[in-house]
């Protein structure tokens, strides 16, 4: 008799696509963060979450502590993926790379041929659909690569303007994913968290909605961080 496949909630949590974090570490003093994610990982409105800082503060270290203590109450399928940590190590960031594996995980198909911003507006609403069977959350880690470094000349694809944008995408597939799952409304049954050394500002008009909600990530003392 043929196994039925298990659920994607099923299989063991996986974040080996995130920073390697040497030790069992433990963060004091970031009970108002834990809170901050669990508040949006409840909310009805809030799709995508930010933490904003600089190196070193603790970003992927906040995420994987909350993870760590994550026992949700229904099925979730949890997928996490760090940006920066494929940045350390070439040139240039594949997104298609990221598509491939997000998809892989939610066992959706990825049309090949679309454009990088519809191909990831594609796998979101794929996922947006999974999401209405079980919940989802998804970690986007290090994002700074896909952004917009330094003050930069940018064109709205909407109104045509020119103007200025730090922190904006500069990978229309990055783009595609995230600006969809921010817009999904009821349509998402999940939160995507995101990290960043810079400002989404691509997806600060959604903040008035509380849609995407952003917060800078103050840093710790020494003796905050507890390894053993």
């Amino acid at each position: 008799m043929s196994r039925m496949p298990k659920k994607l909630s099923q299989r063991p949590r996986d974040v080996s696509r995130m920073p390697k974090i040497y030790g069992r570490i433990c963060m004091r003093n970031r009970d108002k963060e834990h809170k901050i994610i669990n508040c949006a990982w409840t909310s009805s409105e809030t799709k995508v979450l930010g933490f904003i800082a600089g190196g070193g503060v603790g970003k992927s270290t906040l995420v994987l502590d909350w993870l760590s203590s994550f026992k949700p109450a229904e099925p979730v399928s949890i997928f996490t993926y760090s940006f920066y940590l494929q940045g350390q190590t070439e040139r240039q960031v594949d997104t298609d790379t990221f598509l491939d594996e997000v998809s892989r995980h939610f066992e959706i198909e990825v049309d090949a041929d679309a454009a990088p911003f519809a191909k990831g507006e594609n796998v979101a609403k794929q996922i947006m659909k999974e999401s209405m069977k079980e919940k989802v959350l998804i970690v986007l880690d290090g994002l700074e690569p896909l952004q917009e470094a330094a003050t930069g000349r940018f064109r709205s694809e909407k109104s045509g303007e020119q103007g200025i944008s730090e922190g904006s995408f500069t990978d229309n597939g990055a783009r595609g994913f995230i600006e969809t799952l921010a817009n999904a409304r009821d349509h998402f049954n999940g939160l995507c968290i995101l990290t960043s050394r810079i400002t989404v500002s691509d997806l600060a008009y959604l903040k008035r909605g509380g849609h995407y909600v952003e917060h800078p990530l103050p840093g710790l003392e020494d003796d905050d961080f507890l390894q053993e």
